[in-house]
């Protein structure tokens, strides 16, 4: 079973992936979905749960309204900073 920091690092990795356009929102909304599921409960599963769900309205919104491919700019920048707030949240702790 994987550790909680290299769950995190999936959820490092799908946020990469994204930024850079190599995977959908669909495939990012569920990759954190199932991996904060899997977290170890505290606080930064608690910060994360709710970002996940946030994602998930942002891509049903979408889809519902057929805008997938070509996303408001509002919603664009939501998703921008959503993103950000997970990608901060599952950096790395330093090293001492």
């Amino acid at each position: 079973m994987a550790t909680h920091q290299a769950r995190l690092g999936y959820i490092r990795e799908s946020v990469a992936e994204f930024r850079e356009g190599k995977t959908s929102l669909r495939r990012l909304v569920d990759d954190i979905e199932y991996t904060v599921q899997s977290l170890d409960p505290g606080p930064v599963r608690d910060d994360l749960h709710p970002l996940a769900g946030t994602l998930e309205t942002i891509y049903a919104v979408a889809l519902d309204r057929g805008e997938l491919d070509d996303l408001p700019t509002t919603t664009v920048t939501t998703l921008n900073e959503v993103i950000s707030t997970i990608a901060s949240l599952v950096e790395p702790e330093p090293s001492s």
